[in-house]
């Protein structure tokens, strides 16, 4: 909180996380540690709600302490002193307007987030101009229940794309990023990623957090104890295993409902993975399941999450996309280590891809070639390819689909539709504000 206060934003992001890490014990959010339950709630909430918005001295401060990566997206609509709904939205390190809702009609003092650029008042109701200066302070006279934006006069919220967002309640568990910090259940065992930490586990297996090398949740369970297993009952049509893969590790038996499918080797030489989906079931009657994981060896058996495949489809679709520029398929080429391209002729191992539903009609892409999801490297600016091992906003795409029938790809990261640049000779990009011809692509499930 403290950290936010003085502008600090990675050291207030970071202590936010140590929080959740250290604290944030169970699904409803509560800590097992009996000194100060709801206090950490609060001290959490707090240094949040500082770092997006800030309105002490009578003063209007948006993302006052947002980390300096240029990865965080934000977006808010808060209350701050003086009854004024602020909004705003800061993606790729810029902060793109200032929205305030007067409740009651008082001075608004907004601190210029673009520092010394000339920012313009608008009314939104009638578009009129208020005021235009570029001081490092705005004040302006505001109506009761009257709605103004605080914008750049060279990059006003008029030049940015929209979209009209829908969908449902997301009821799922929700996790935070590099944690093993979880809010809510999910259902009881249906479907959706399931952590490491929600199986149960005979004696001599043991739980590592912080891990930092990309597991779900940062956190796994292991066992160098043959005859050591993990259980976990489900409802849902299929099931996939996830677990890391390194040159320490030795081999595991999978079960369901006591019925032995298959022995995963664990073990690879090179780098180690993360993530990596070891086991795979679909096709199963949808009803109540269990799966069951036995260590084989003294060398390391693992599990870091499971996931969960409910309806008639797997959750995680296996799709191809063709792009309308050159009818080419999209290719994670040279086995995922180069670009994607719009190259290929058919559909073989590298043009296949896992959609994974992200949620608010948004999207992930993981390489069947690699294992790896798509990522637009470097905030967008350089080209796609798959060398990632869990989804943030790099790997976080809007699914649009046209009315053509074609789909397009929007990055989250930059808000920019993914192109199959020069016609599809060249790699694909997240490089444009428009869907042309370029920008569309068929989506063929497999």
């Amino acid at each position: 909180m403290h950290a936010a206060r003085l502008g600090l934003g990675d050291q207030a992001f970071q202590g936010m996380r140590t929080m959740l890490q250290k604290y944030q014990n169970y699904p409803n959010g509560m800590t097992n540690n009996t000194n100060g339950v709801f206090e950490y709630l609060g001290v959490h909430l707090t240094a949040m709600n500082e770092s997006l918005l800030q309105s002490y001295n009578d003063k209007i401060r948006v993302f006052p302490a947002a980390p300096t990566d240029a990865s965080f997206v934000g977006r808010f609509t808060l209350l701050a002193k003086d009854g004024f709904l602020v909004s705003s939205e800061r993606e790729a390190g810029e902060t793109k307007y200032v929205g305030l809702r007067s409740q009651y009609g008082k001075t608004a003092r907004v601190v210029n987030p673009w520092g010394g650029q000339e920012v313009r008042v608008r009314r939104t109701s009638d578009n009129a101009v208020l005021t235009t200066t570029s001081a490092a302070e705005i004040s302006f006279a505001t109506a009761a229940n009257t709605v103004y934006v605080v914008e750049r006069t060279a990059k006003p919220l008029s030049t940015y794309a929209t979209s009209t967002l829908t969908g449902t309640a997301n009821q799922g568990e929700k996790s935070l990023s590099g944690t093993a910090s979880t809010l809510g259940l999910g259902g009881a065992g249906g479907g959706g990623l399931v952590n490491d930490t929600m199986l149960t586990y005979d004696a001599n297996w043991h739980h590592t957090t912080t891990r930092g090398y990309g597991d779900h949740n940062d956190d796994t369970h292991h066992s160098t104890t043959v005859g050591s297993a993990a259980s976990y009952t489900f409802t849902g049509t299929g099931v996939e295993y996830l677990s890391e893969r390194f040159s320490d590790m030795g081999n595991v038996d999978v079960y369901l409902d006591n019925v032995f499918q298959a022995n995963v080797n664990l073990n690879i030489a090179g780098a180690r993975q993360a993530q990596q989906v070891v086991f795979r079931k679909t096709g199963l009657a949808n009803g109540s399941h269990t799966i069951r994981i036995v260590n084989k060896t003294t060398s390391v058996g693992m599990v870091d999450a499971l996931r969960i495949l409910t309806g008639g489809t797997p959750a995680t679709g296996a799709v191809a996309l063709r792009a309308q520029a050159n009818g080419r398929y999209v290719s994670a080429t040279s086995a995922g280590a180069g670009n994607l391209v719009a190259s290929a002729a058919s559909v073989g191992s590298s043009e296949q891809f896992e959609q994974i539903d992200l949620g608010g009609g948004t999207i992930a892409l993981r390489a069947r070639v690699n294992n790896q999801i798509v990522c637009a490297e470097n905030a967008g600016a350089n080209p796609l390819i798959a060398n990632r091992a869990s989804a943030g906003s790099w790997e976080t795409f809007a699914l649009v689909r046209n009315t053509d029938g074609s789909v397009s790809l929007r990055a989250t990261v930059n808000n920019r539709y993914v192109v199959a640049e020069n016609g599809g000779a060249e790699a694909l990009v997240a490089n444009r504000d428009a869907i042309g011809p370029w920008e569309k692509f068929d989506l063929i499930t497999l």
